[in-house]
């Protein structure tokens, strides 16, 4: 798969300017037709700019995306703090593609750009939902894990069995149960916009800081 939109979405995340995880799923689903609804207008984002430079239409789909991600959020229980994690994340890629359009904007002298303005401040929307949701997320529970490196999540506890996905350093991890090197854990799988469980290893697992 090759496009500017693809390149755009791989340099974010090569750059550090986005969540790896959330990245990751986009870029392994992009160009596909099947994809949940609210998956797929976040992974739409990139692919209009494969399809035009008019920067109102880019905003338009940014805009399409976050208003499923602000209602997600919205909705999300304050205990649920996997997949208020897997949100934000989201949101804030949504955020690395406005700067995006911001720089573009900068470079073509377009300062006073009106759509300029419009970005400003849906990107502040942006910022003061997911703070908000972090903020009202009063999960602390000791059960709550990272990693420092990916990790594979596998349908069993045994390193042979199916690959469920990769976890990502920045994806928070809900331990289940245990049993002897493993884990039973709940991550948040991007790409069907719910928290997926499987089995990966403890010595894996980090306390949260």
């Amino acid at each position: 798969m090759s496009g500017r939109g693809f390149g755009t979405l791989a340099a974010i995340g090569v750059e550090g300017r986005g969540p790896v995880g959330a990245i990751s799923d986009l870029l392994a689903a992009y160009g596909e037709l099947d994809r949940p609804p609210g998956f797929d207008m976040v992974a739409a984002v990139p692919e209009i700019f494969d399809t035009t430079d008019d920067v109102r239409t880019i905003v338009k789909s940014i805009e399409g995306a976050w208003d499923w991600l602000a209602g997600q959020l919205a909705a999300t229980s304050k205990t649920d703090l996997v997949t208020t994690q897997g949100l934000v994340a989201l949101a804030s890629l949504l955020l690395a593609f406005w700067s995006v359009i911001v720089a573009q904007l900068d470079y073509k002298g377009s300062a006073e750009d009106p759509t300029k303005a419009q970005i400003e401040q849906i990107r502040q929307e942006i910022r003061n939902a997911a703070n908000e949701a972090v903020r009202r997320d009063d999960d602390r529970e000791r059960h709550i894990r990272s990693i420092d490196r990916p990790a594979p999540l596998r349908d069993e506890p045994d390193g042979r069995s199916q690959l469920r996905r990769t976890v990502f350093p920045d994806q928070l991890i809900r331990v289940r149960d245990t049993r002897g090197l493993w884990a039973y854990v709940e991550v948040y799988d991007y790409a069907s916009n719910q928290p997926i469980s499987g089995w990966i290893s403890r010595a894996r697992l980090r306390r949260r800081n």
